[in-house]
């Protein structure tokens, strides 16, 4: 009996110590705002993929109040269009925010602190040229260096950023289930959704 209670403690202790753990936080404090309405585009590269995670990440914000449209919906096709025609479509949704979700390989030119509340949010602190970098660094490893940054769609600022490490579990529903549990813990202590 202690040998079973043994291998289900320690069983449980791997799984807590898997999933995702964020590295670096960044909130632009001049930014006062709540969202009330959340664009959300995945860089995933899988479209079957892509569309399970956005749908994952609009029923969260749903859940908690707030109004979301999924990206894969608005960007259907295999290359993103033009920054000026991505900015049309974005304001047609009526969208106050957009969060985008890309994955980065472990050699980005990332400045960052592991382990600190620092993060630097670097060349891309507006929405379109952070979208027109499109999928280029989106990776497929066996843990995922992800990057969420949320913008304002009236301003094209960036308001918020997370850089966080995902290690890849065999079931990819577990995997986003990690990673949106941990992006919107961040942005909930942020105060910037309920």
């Amino acid at each position: 009996m202690r040998s079973v209670a043994l291998v289900a403690l320690v069983a449980l202790l791997a799984t807590a110590c898997a999933g995702t753990k964020l590295t670096s936080v960044w909130k632009d404090p001049a930014y006062q705002k709540s969202p009330k309405k959340i664009l959300v585009v995945s860089m995933v590269w899988d479209p079957a993929n892509r569309k399970r995670f956005d749908e994952a990440l609009v029923r969260q914000f749903k859940a908690r109040g707030l109004d979301a449209v999924a990206g894969y919906a608005l960007f259907p096709e295999p290359r993103l269009p033009e920054k000026e025609a991505a900015a049309g479509r974005v304001k047609d949704t009526g969208a106050d925010t957009v969060l985008i979700v890309k994955l980065l390989d472990k050699t980005s030119n990332l400045r960052y602190a592991q382990g600190t509340d620092y993060y630097d949010p670097g060349m891309y602190r507006d929405w379109p040229s952070y979208y027109g970098a499109g999928y280029a660094t989106a990776v497929d490893p066996e843990y995922a260096i992800a990057e969420a940054r949320l913008f304002d769609v009236d301003t094209e600022k960036l308001i918020w950023g997370a850089l966080s490490r995902t290690e890849i579990q065999n079931d990819r529903q577990a995997t986003f289930e990690s990673y949106i549990t941990v992006i919107f813990e961040a942005l909930t202590r942020e105060r910037l959704i309920p």
